[in-house]
């Protein structure tokens, strides 16, 4: 019975593992050129729902094509059609130029603005995506 329920939670674990791949994998949302950066944004789930967490994953290259991964990044996420407040975010490096960051279930469904700052001496970066959110 015990080896069963071990084979049962190490087949969720490996799914787990599999759908985290496969967010990285799949091609960016939104893509743009910020000061020396070219920042490509992720979400997972990759639609994300108003009521359950999310994940959002920025990927940053220079423009050399070298992946960046010294900066400090920080985001605001605010609802774009009406005031929802600002929620803050802080995105932990992941390395491979990977950086995420969490954010709990939002208020309403919509569109969102993600306001991203992207710092690594002597370069400094803004830059701006949309986020839709389902119900």
């Amino acid at each position: 019975m015990c080896a069963l329920l071990l084979a049962a939670l190490a087949m969720v674990s490996a799914c787990r593992k599999d759908t985290q791949q496969s967010d990285l994998s799949q091609p960016p949302m939104a893509s743009v050129i910020a000061g020396v950066w070219h920042l490509d944004l992720r979400t997972s789930p990759r639609q994300p729902s108003m009521t359950k967490p999310m994940t959002l994953l920025l990927h940053i290259i220079d423009n050399h094509g070298q992946e960046v991964n010294d900066a400090q990044v920080s985001g605001v996420l605010t609802m774009k059609v009406m005031d929802m407040g600002a929620t803050p975010l802080q995105f932990a490096a992941k390395g491979n130029g990977d950086y995420a960051a969490s954010a709990k279930a939002v208020d309403m469904a919509g569109p969102w603005n993600l306001a991203v700052d992207v710092k690594q001496a002597p370069a400094e970066a803004k830059a701006n995506f949309e986020v839709v959110v389902g119900e």
